[in-house]
């Protein structure tokens, strides 16, 4: 196995659960700023009450979307980049491929907790070509 492509998945992995991490650091800095817990129990084990209606600020709103789209499109990137790993895919391009993914996931983040559009379909759309390419990339070691 190339220990460079390794390391490169390893590299990647960690960073992308790292920036998850942060994720949930700002959901519970909301959380706690806010008083606003999802659930009952929450509100009664940290004493406070929550808020008419059920809503959550748009922090936490966002933030609760950043973990689900994470959710949607990190492991399947993984999978490719196993992929990857597995079939040999050239050094250079599986780090360019992993660095865009990061890079394009964080901006997605960024972008989705600041309402910042176009930036945030820019990382969406760097995210998805870079799980497509590292894919067609493996595949090529068949053909």
């Amino acid at each position: 196995m190339n220990q460079q492509l390794l390391f490169w998945f390893v590299v990647g992995a960690c960073y992308l659960n790292f920036k998850m991490l942060a994720n949930s650091f700002v959901q519970a800095h909301g959380r706690f700023k806010y008083k606003s817990f999802k659930y009952q129990e929450d509100e009664l084990f940290f004493r406070t009450e929550m808020p008419e209606g059920g809503s959550q600020p748009e922090l936490l709103t966002r933030a609760d979307a950043c973990w689900r789209n994470d959710l949607e499109n990190i492991p399947i990137f993984l999978v490719a980049a196993l992929c990857g790993l597995l079939c040999g895919v050239p050094v250079e391009v599986y780090r360019a491929l992993m660095i865009v993914f990061c890079a394009g996931r964080t901006l997605q983040t960024v972008s989705l907790l600041l309402s910042l559009q176009p930036w945030r379909f820019i990382g969406f759309l760097a995210g998805q070509t870079c799980t497509m390419a590292m894919f067609a990339w493996s595949l090529k070691a068949f053909f």
